[in-house]
This record gives structure tokens, C-alpha cells and sequence, in this order.
């Protein structure tokens, strides 16, 4: 991974885990580890917007020493609620959760500013 990337978009390459060694991108302020690609799919009796996600069910503590990470985006993975670390992350300006099966909200999100 190169050390000074700013943006890395790791959607759709169905990943179960991220590397410890993602914690080395300082200079990271975009992270993309699900998208939306554009138009829906019909889908349990609905139609939801296709996304481009992983398998990622949880996320590595290593996020915390991005200083610089303002958007997270983690849609499209079987994650059942938001991480801990999510809550954690300084500067994050933007959270994007587009089809994610969350069973609840933290409450350390409700007091984001």
C-alpha cells in the first residue's frame, strides 16, 4: 500500500478482513470499502440500491491512527451494527451506510458532532 494515498477505494473486492497495515496510510482521508454503484435491484419484495460492498463483519482498531480520515464509507457489508471504532475516529466528517443490516444504532452516534 502506498503510505501517501488519500483516497482508497477497496469496494467489491470481497474482502472478510482489512490489514493491520492499512493503519500506515496517514495521509488517508477517503476510505471506501462499499459504494453505490447506481440503479436498484428488486430484492425481498422491495427495490434496493445496488451497492458494491464486502464481507467485512467488523473493522480493525488500526483506523484510529488515520488522523486524516474524514469519510468512511461501509456499505454493502453484513455488518450488524457500528463498530466501536467507527465512534472513535476523530475527524470523521461523513459515515456512509447504504444496505447495511444494522439491528441498532450506538449511542456514541447520537452524540457525534
Amino acid at each position: 500500500m502506498a503510505e501517501g494515498w488519500q483516497e482508497l477505494d477497496l469496494s467489491g473486492k470481497e474482502l472478510t478482513e482489512l490489514p493491520g497495515e492499512i493503519g500506515k496510510l496517514q495521509q488517508l482521508e477517503s476510505l471506501i470499502l462499499g459504494k453505490k454503484v447506481g440503479g436498484y435491484e428488486y430484492r425481498g419484495g422491495r427495490f434496493l440500491e445496488k451497492v458494491s460492498g464486502n464481507n467485512l463483519k467488523m473493522l480493525p482498531l488500526e483506523l484510529l491512527g488515520l488522523p486524516n480520515l474524514r469519510k468512511l464509507d461501509i456499505s454493502g457489508n453484513p455488518l450488524e451494527s457500528i463498530p466501536d471504532v467507527v465512534t472513535q475516529i476523530l475527524h470523521l466528517e461523513e459515515l456512509i451506510l447504504i444496505r447495511v443490516e444494522l439491528t441498532e444504532i450506538p449511542e456514541a452516534i447520537a452524540q457525534l458532532i
